[in-house]
């Protein structure tokens, strides 16, 4: 499920042209901006999507879960490939596709913690990298099908209308192949009757410490992870979400393409590589060691905007410890509150990801007339040293086991 459930990174490559498109069809004038708020909105549904799927898996079940998930990606994507109104895509591809690709998440997640419950860092590490490995095939997909000829837009900026008129044609595509994956992984489950008795559902993995769920939600300890996942992602998400407006000229769709893609693969590989790490070290050397590389990207933005392997470096690099989060949070909120709540306490703690994407699409949106591209890296480098400065003297006095 989660090379299915990564779909709505994949707006950052389809947003061009749909803008373009609709502008075309419907005479609009769409900025640049407006489309890209689809991002954050399905990012916001994702959050609500992700609190929807634990109470939904203990009413129907992990099958269920997925079913009532794929059902909703499937059928989404299907109603945005027919829409004729921009508005009806922001419905369809923002807001009912962020929802339905949360509902697996932590699921699908606690699913495999209860099968290793010894290596939940590498198994973090490995979800975390089919998710960001699904953008890498998202967006191959869609290029290849709307471009395939690679042919660059006219002296007014804008593609060839043959080009735009294929956009229906890749989101419908993309949902043929997600309704076979998502299937897939629907029938791969085991039914409850099939566990053993040691994996059955919400059971405690092993004699470990629970924290019920009202006492996390007044402790310090849980806000604190909050502020410093939220504070710490944001880098990521701005460069991941910006990088065609400060860098080098992008206007080339497949070095576009090839960048993005590198990102999305650093995302998902050292994903894999953090989680491993995670069952061999501590949480607190992996995350300084994340604060730190954040901290050095921040301050050496400016020295590699024009040169083109170098910038793609730099996105590698910020992709890699922004899909880090992902594979050691995880593990390290379980292991905090126990596993019996640990689940749903995590998928309130990523309300972090909400936080850290609205945040950079306000201060790229608002500061950048006051800071520049300089300055608002300066300040992304400021809330990672407010990370470093509450994980070390000031989170272990918050411990609350």
């Amino acid at each position: 499920m989660f090379l299915v459930i990564g779909m709505p990174y994949s707006w950052g490559v389809l947003s061009v042209y749909v803008r373009q498109y609709f502008n075309l069809a419907e005479g609009l004038n769409m900025s640049k901006e407006q489309v890209n708020l689809v991002f954050p909105i399905s990012f916001a549904t994702f959050f609500v999507g992700i609190n929807a799927g634990q109470p939904i898996k203990k009413r129907i079940g992990s099958r269920g879960n997925n079913f009532v998930s794929s059902f909703g990606i499937c059928l989404s994507l299907l109603l945005a490939g027919l829409c004729t109104n921009f508005y009806a895509i922001v419905l369809f591809f923002g807001v009912l596709l962020g929802f339905f690709c949360g509902i697996p998440y932590v699921p699908s997640l606690y699913i495999c913690y209860q099968y290793f419950p010894q290596n939940k860092g590498l198994i973090s590490g490995l979800c975390m990298m089919c998710f960001g490995f699904s953008a890498v095939v998202i967006q191959t997909i869609m290029v290849t099908i709307i471009n395939p000829d690679n042919k660059p837009k006219n002296a007014t900026g804008l593609y060839p209308e043959d080009v735009l008129n294929r956009v229906p044609l890749a989101i419908h595509a993309i949902c043929a192949i997600t309704l076979i994956i998502s299937q897939l992984a629907t029938q791969l489950i085991k039914g409850k009757k099939q566990l053993p008795p040691d994996l059955d559902d919400y059971q405690p993995l092993r004699k470990e410490v629970q924290v019920d769920t009202k006492t996390a939600y007044r402790s310090r300890f849980f806000y604190l992870l909050i502020l410093m996942f939220s504070l710490s992602v944001s880098l990521g998400y701005g460069v991941l979400g910006n990088f065609k407006d400060f860098a080098v000229d992008m206007s080339d769709d497949y070095l576009n393409l090839v960048v993005g893609n590198l990102g999305a693969f650093s995302n998902g590989g050292f994903s894999f590589l953090f989680g491993f790490l995670y069952d061999r070290y501590k949480f607190k050397k992996i995350y300084n060691c994340m604060l730190l590389g954040n901290i050095f990207l921040a301050a050496t933005m400016s020295f590699v905007t024009e040169n083109k392997v170098g910038f793609a470096l730099y996105v590698v690099l910020a992709a890699a410890i922004e899909g880090a989060h992902f594979a050691i949070f995880a593990p390290f909120t379980l292991e905090s509150f126990g596993s019996e709540n640990g689940a749903e306490i995590y998928s309130r703690v990523l309300v972090a990801i909400l936080i850290g994407n609205f945040g950079e699409q306000l201060i790229f949106q608002f500061g950048y007339q006051f800071l520049g591209y300089q300055g608002i890296f300066l300040l992304f480098a400021l809330f990672n040293i407010i990370c470093v400065i509450i994980l070390n003297p000031i989170l272990p006095h918050y411990v609350i086991y």
